[in-house]
């Protein structure tokens, strides 16, 4: 009996997904747990797993699509269809009664990690024949993406990651001896007008939601910037002396993030929002951190940060900047935070000003330390400074409140022993 698979709600403000690829052919043999398709959502993109047995005899969704959460997009049968069964090598497992009436099958997204080994190939024979998965759902979901985006099958790539397993530098290298054996064939290079020495790159669906997203914030919200320099002498000597007593490497965004938490709950006003009829104060302090990945930004969000102490804070924050860049982050880790730290100083920059994050009402942009001179008692002195630069969005806080909550951060990461307490 025909049973269909329906797209499963991915988030609470999740609508609708691109589909990226069918993990499985039409033809073979399904079994639960077996990773039947991918999708992208504006943040992340996850492998679909199926939660019941059975031939995929129909796909009414295509690779590319939009598809909409509860929209059937493919069928499960009890045989295959037509000269399928010639294709698909295994059994179909002990056969049980069906029931009276078949009931749809939801499937459960799955991000699956690096060293997850998956079973099903391109090729159903393969499948189940070959000692070593291959295949589309032996690559990683960012192999796929980077494959698709560069018409590269999949299948003609050897896998360098565990188990054997796709990964992104594999179809860059992949990319990149292609492009030189075209270039060694073409003695001649061609001469190519300025005008055609261009490419347009397609949106993927978070290029896509951030374009959207900071169009939105930029045209939405009336906002202004305060900015105020911080001393770093005593936060670089703080860091060295952590490291020195328990062997312990806390970043400089690490304790900007513990002190953002600390100087929240003295200023309540600035972890809030702008409803339209009213400013809403959030009791939680949780707060977003900014995280370049390959094709954007996401922002994982540190739950409860005024209540977890500065080194557990910074290993929930690599963990989870890890799990951003792995692209395996659940819906509740990257949604609902309440203020916004963002960092460039890492790359050099001294100062910038950051777009909101709504409905957040404000975002903290965080420069590199650079060295100036400084007048101690009159006398000419070097010194490590960083800028903090808030962004705020003025229907819900005033510059008095912006600049307070400054001057409280400021002091904060000026004795940052305070942070330990």
């Amino acid at each position: 009996m025909p049973i269909p698979v329906i797209l499963p709600t991915l988030g609470p403000s999740i609508e609708e997904a691109t589909l990226v690829t069918w993990l499985v052919p039409v033809g073979a043999f399904v079994r639960r747990g077996d990773p039947l398709f991918s999708v992208e959502t504006d943040k992340t993109l996850t492998d679909v797993e199926s939660t019941d047995e059975g031939y995929l005899i129909e796909i009414k969704a295509e690779e590319g699509s939009t598809i909409r959460v509860d929209q059937e997009i493919a069928v499960l049968g009890d045989q295959p269809v037509g000269s399928a069964a010639a294709q698909v090598s295994a059994p179909p497992p002990v056969a049980v009664a069906p029931p009276e009436q078949a009931a749809a099958v939801f499937v459960e997204p799955v991000n699956t990690p690096r060293q997850e080994a998956a079973v099903t190939s391109s090729e159903s024979a393969e499948r189940f024949a070959a000692p070593v998965p291959t295949g589309k759902s032996h690559a990683s979901p960012r192999a796929r993406r980077l494959a698709r985006e560069s018409g590269v099958s999949i299948d003609q790539v050897q896998g360098s990651g565990p188990g054997g397993r796709i990964i992104e530098r594999d179809i860059t290298a992949f990319v990149a001896q292609a492009v030189a054996g075209t270039s060694s064939a073409n003695a001649q290079p061609s001469m190519l007008k300025r005008s055609e020495q261009s490419r347009d790159l397609p949106l993927s669906a978070m290029r896509r939601s951030i374009a959207r997203r900071m169009t939105e914030s930029a045209q939405g919200a009336p906002v202004f910037f305060t900015t105020i320099k911080v001393l770093t002498d005593p936060l670089t000597e703080f860091r060295s002396q952590l490291a020195r007593a328990r062997s312990v490497q806390v970043s400089v965004n690490d304790v900007v993030v513990r002190a953002c938490a600390l100087a929240l709950q003295q200023h309540r006003e600035i972890n809030a929002s702008f409803t339209g009829d009213a400013i809403r104060i959030f009791e939680d302090i949780d707060i977003s951190i900014a995280v370049a990945i390959d094709d954007g930004l996401i922002t994982p969000v540190l739950r409860n940060a005024d209540q977890k102490g500065l080194i557990a804070a910074a290993t929930e924050i690599r963990a989870l900047a890890d799990k951003a860049q792995r692209g395996e982050l659940l819906v509740n880790e990257y949604q609902g935070g309440t203020f916004t730290v963002s960092n460039l100083g890492m790359f050099g920059v001294e100062s910038f000003t950051a777009i909101l994050n709504p409905p957040q009402a404000a975002i903290l942009a965080v420069g590199g330390i650079s060295r100036e001179v400084w007048l101690d008692a009159g006398t000419p002195r070097e010194r490590g400074v960083m800028r903090l630069t808030l962004t705020s969005d003025h229907r819900a806080i005033d510059g008095a409140q912006a600049a307070r909550f400054l001057a409280t951060l400021k002091v904060l990461l000026e004795n940052p022993f305070s942070l330990v307490v």
